[in-house]
């Protein structure tokens, strides 16, 4: 018997360059007509992908999600003169370099005060409890055992997903643990993805079909060694790029697609010098949104008739009440 399939979406971090997969998902729906969350199964987002993610499951359309980079974008990451840049960065050595509430606004803007739990597709968004030092991992109600988050609101998740050491405070929630970017563990979420797929919902392996988006894919290779001045930039890098290698690999090997079979798992990025964009780079969103829109007439041949053959079953959230092993 051929297993239901199963369409999952995951966004990686990466702050501004965001605009790059919210340009590309913009183009993709202004191709296919209708909005995208009616199209997959389960969305997971980090960071600045949980943004996204989060914008799509609540019924937004990818075009303003975009808008929200090119518009909230300069003034959550105001461009600034070389001086102010160099206090930034000086200053940045002892504290944040941007307020959380200016974030914080911007996200009310859009979400006001809705509910995770309004979101109209499974909805995963991964951050980190820096005080027990484990993930903290935001859901809908689609598992018996998830009996809270759907009553949060979901701007408190994307603040908790989104908040980037050095350049944001951690954010708090009930109990005063505070919860800092889910990209110091996740910020490739395709394996994240694959786990609630395979192991909370139970999906068949071969059901789950995957379109993967990356923002930038910036190669650095280390020193062979050196100290703290040479590793400094690359180490972030590295730490990066294993991370995502690992997730990627892992998603491979345990949905069992394989090369020469027919392709289930699409990992979609950009590529640049490192460097050319940054986290809080406003200055290149223009640039950045061109690049999203043309990897998405690149792609969308490939990936349309897989991903955007027509919608998905509607996602029913479980009742309170409901049996942990009771699943949507």
């Amino acid at each position: 018997m051929t297993a239901i399939q199963r369409r999952i979406l995951t966004i990686d971090g990466g702050g501004l360059k965001g605009m790059i997969p919210a340009a590309f998902l913009a183009e993709i729906e202004r191709q296919v007509g209708r909005p995208l969350h009616e199209y997959f199964d389960l969305i997971v987002g980090t960071s600045t992908g949980g943004i996204i993610a989060a914008g799509l499951a609540m019924g937004l359309r990818a075009d303003g999600i975009a808008s929200i980079y090119r518009d909230a974008g300069p003034r959550i990451f105001p461009t600034l003169s070389w001086a102010s840049r160099a206090w930034v960065w000086t200053a940045g050595w002892v504290r944040t370099k941007y307020p959380t509430a200016r974030l914080r606004a911007e996200l009310q803007s859009q979400f006001g005060d809705r509910q995770i739990g309004e979101a109209q597709t499974r909805l995963v968004v991964p951050s980190w409890d820096r005080t027990a030092q484990r993930e903290y991992v935001w859901k809908t109600r689609h598992c018996g055992r998830f009996r809270s988050d759907h009553t949060k609101p979901i701007v408190n998740a994307l603040i908790s997903t989104a908040s980037a050491p050095t350049y944001f405070s951690c954010a708090s929630r009930h109990g005063g643990t505070g919860l800092v970017d889910g990209g110091v563990w996740a910020n490739n979420p395709m394996l994240i993805a694959t786990i609630e797929a395979l192991g909370v919902l139970k999906w068949a392996p071969e059901s789950v079909h995957m379109l993967s988006l990356g923002c930038v894919r910036e190669d650095e290779i280390p020193p062979e060694s050196g100290g703290l001045i040479r590793w400094a930039r690359p180490g972030t890098t590295l730490l990066m790029q294993a991370q995502s290698r690992l997730a990627i690999g892992g998603t491979y090997l345990l949905t069992g697609d394989r090369p020469n079979s027919p392709r289930r798992i699409f990992r979609i990025e950009a590529t640049a010098p490192k460097g050319y964009f940054s986290l809080d780079g406003a200055h290149a969103l223009s640039e950045m949104e061109g690049l999203g829109h043309s990897l998405a007439r690149q792609y969308l041949d490939h990936v349309g008739p897989i991903f955007f053959n027509g919608p998905a079953s509607p996602f029913k959230p479980l009742p309170v009440d409901a049996a942990d092993d009771d699943l949507a």
